[in-house]
């Protein structure tokens, strides 16, 4: 991959990671729901599978185009950034979910609704799963650089 190839899957890496952000900033407002957290599972999907791809390519590239190392490290750089603010936000994420969980009627407003839930909020399986997928997303980019960087060229 050459660095003009890099640069528009990850310009889409950025874009999601500010998307993801944006929706991780609204959990537990007036707009938390449903749909806002199905659309996260959405956008943290698209952004691992966007970062697993840049992140092969410009290993790839590393590897292959010795030439332009300089410029890939950069927009690795740019990747790993990406990378950092995703598992954050997972974070992030997991323990507002705990605080706030979409069935909670969280709200009184003096009209009958079911009792709040007891207890602490068990973790929600599809961000803790994400967090995780992010952070084994991570790990295996790690590792193609590092590889890719040994090799011989």
């Amino acid at each position: 991959m050459s660095r003009a190839e890099g640069e528009a899957p990850l310009r889409a890496l950025v874009r999601a990671t500010a998307r993801w952000r944006r929706l991780v900033r609204e959990l537990g407002g007036g707009g938390d729901g449903r749909a806002l957290r199905a659309e996260l599972r959405r956008c943290g999907r698209r952004a691992r599978g966007l970062a697993s791809g840049c992140g092969s390519g410009l290993a790839a590239g590393l590897r292959e185009r010795p030439d332009e190392r300089p410029e890939l490290r950069r927009l690795w750089a740019v990747l790993a950034a990406c990378l950092d603010a995703l598992e954050a936000d997972a974070a992030r994420a997991l323990q507002l979910e705990r605080a706030f969980p979409p069935d909670a009627n969280l709200v009184r407003t003096g009209l009958p609704a079911a009792p709040p839930p007891r207890g602490p909020a068990a973790a929600p399986e599809g961000l803790e799963a994400e967090s995780q997928r992010l952070a084994d997303t991570r790990r295996e980019l790690e590792l193609k650089t590092f590889n890719s960087l040994r090799k011989p060229t």
